[in-house]
């Protein structure tokens, strides 16, 4: 008996914990979504304890970044659009585990399976298909079995 009500005792103790962790998750997501702050990790992070000028700060400092990292992105794809190693290295920078595995001598075959994966990416769109449609499971082919089975 007094087994039994010590065991009701710790599930209503661990409800109540469940219940008020909820309920501040739910008061802080309310807390972002009204103080104006953009999504995303950097942008929502602890938003709500920032001055206006400092969430100002933030927010140009994110933007330069994303420009940054827009233009790099824009110089790969025009390196690789080209064949250009050199123009590739610098664009990737060579402290990118990349440069340690792609040469001079393999870059030829880095751009054809880049251009490969355009295409197929090009393919699945004119299917209607995106990313999302395969679940993170290659072509979609898990179709629910168990991981120890294999499809052919």
């Amino acid at each position: 008996m007094k087994k039994n009500n010590l065991m009701i005792k710790g599930v209503m103790a661990f409800s109540i914990l469940a219940l008020l962790g909820g309920g501040l998750a739910a008061a802080q997501a309310a807390t972002n979504a009204s103080a104006g702050v953009r999504s995303g990790f950097f942008r929502g992070r602890f938003a709500a304890n920032l001055t206006p000028a400092q969430k100002a700060e933030r927010e140009a400092q994110i933007s330069a970044r994303e420009k940054t990292m827009e233009a790099r992105r824009a110089a790969v794809q025009a390196a690789l659009g080209n064949n250009d190693y050199q123009a590739w290295l610098t664009a990737i920078g060579s402290s990118s585990p990349l440069a340690a595995k792609i040469t001079a001598s393999n870059f030829p075959q880095y751009v054809q399976a880049y251009n490969l994966r355009r295409q197929a990416d090009q393919i699945m769109s004119n299917l209607g298909l995106n990313h999302n449609d395969f679940g993170g499971r290659g072509l979609g082919l898990h179709l629910g079995l168990d991981s120890d089975v294999s499809v052919r």
